[in-house]
């Protein structure tokens, strides 16, 4: 029995277990190195233990707290908040690319970690990246069933979502890839799905990592049913025709801005993202 499969029988086993316990499961977070994904409590609600600290040297929001890259997530976490608070946007955002290298997996990620530092705030990073998904392996934790076994039907999702140890962060895995990703992100089940994990609960963010816009049409099914759009722009990495022709592709979206990383202040060099 391969690892996803194991994982995918634990999952239904400790979902059998808790519909005859009636008291409430604390669940603990996943450990570096767990062999299977943890399943986030039904309610939605995280137990209170000490944050889990892991070395990546791109998880810049976990690594340095206050430094100056985890500012500039900060200010895009307030920037969103804003948009939130007075209307404008929804609970739904969606982090994509013109080409691959830009840093789309790292912005989704630390956006995610800095907005689940928010006490009042729950927030569901979901890897819909099924060509090349990163975000378990940012976030340190092993491979396992998500995104693509909810939409076979294989699993439900609150049995593959995975407490991540930083605040209120929740991931759903990519689950591997598949051979046509456009036909399950475009199928009615992905909309469904959509729709259950944004309005299940009224404080949840969910942070969408998807392919890169202008490779594949995957962001194109996508953007148009999210709340928002954040488009990364690396510098030195896609050219300007290539950055306009893939925001050509998503005109139906709301498109919020761009992050620009990776960007030269005053002739120093910096991995440094800005919102506007």
């Amino acid at each position: 029995m391969s690892r996803i499969q194991k994982a995918i029988a634990r999952a239904s086993q400790l979902r059998q277990e808790q519909e005859k316990e009636p008291a409430k499961k604390t669940i603990s977070p996943v450990e570096a190195g767990a062999q299977e994904p943890v399943p986030q409590s039904e309610d939605g609600q995280f137990p209170e233990v000490e944050e889990r600290n892991f070395q990546n040297a791109l998880m810049v929001t976990q690594r340095e707290q206050k430094g100056i890259f985890s500012e500039q997530f900060r200010k895009l976490k307030s920037e969103v908040l804003t948009r939130t608070a007075n209307g404008q946007l929804g609970n739904t955002l969606l982090v994509t690319s013109s080409i691959a290298g830009e840093g789309k997996t790292f912005s989704a990620c630390n956006l995610a970690v800095t907005l689940a530092r928010e006490y009042d705030h729950t927030v569901l990073l979901v890897d819909a990246d099924l060509r090349r998904p990163r975000t378990h392996e940012l976030l340190n934790l092993p491979p396992g069933p998500g995104l693509v076994q909810c939409l076979h039907g294989e699993v439900q999702v609150e049995d593959v979502l995975q407490h991540v140890g930083i605040g209120k962060l929740s991931l759903l895995q990519a689950g591997g890839t598949v051979e046509d990703p456009v036909e399950l992100l475009s199928s009615s089940k992905m909309k469904t799905l959509l729709n259950e994990i944004k309005h299940r609960y009224q404080d949840r963010f969910v942070v969408i990592d998807c392919s890169p816009a202008l490779l594949f049409a995957d962001t194109s099914v996508l953007a148009p049913v999210v709340d928002g759009v954040i488009y990364v722009v690396r510098e030195r990495i896609a050219r300007l025709k290539q950055v306009q022709q893939g925001l050509s592709l998503l005109k139906e979206a709301n498109v919020l801005g761009v992050v620009y990383n990776g960007a030269e202040e005053q002739g120093t060099p910096g991995d440094y993202v800005s919102y506007y």
